[in-house]
């Protein structure tokens, strides 16, 4: 079941990777062709691999600006 899933996983990225890489789609648009091309079943897939990744981002730009804003009060502290 694992190897089905995973395979599943990577069939779906590499869709919707095409859809927005290649044809330039937003993500409502290749969410829009995965699910008239593959089904709603592909489209719920699609939508969590999209929302992983913004979760990460999101993640990721926060402790950057986190980090960012207690450097300069380190720095502030520190000069005191």
């Amino acid at each position: 079941m694992g190897k089905f899933q995973n395979n599943l996983l990577i069939e779906v990225e590499e869709v919707l990777g095409y859809f927005l890489n290649e044809k330039g789609m937003t993500n409502k648009q290749a969410l829009k062709e995965i699910e008239k091309s593959h089904g709603s079943f592909w489209k719920e897939v699609a939508k969590d691999i999209l929302d992983d990744f913004n979760r990460k981002d999101d993640w990721y730009n926060f402790h950057k600006t986190n980090r960012s804003i207690h450097n300069a009060d380190w720095i502030r502290n520190y000069r005191s």
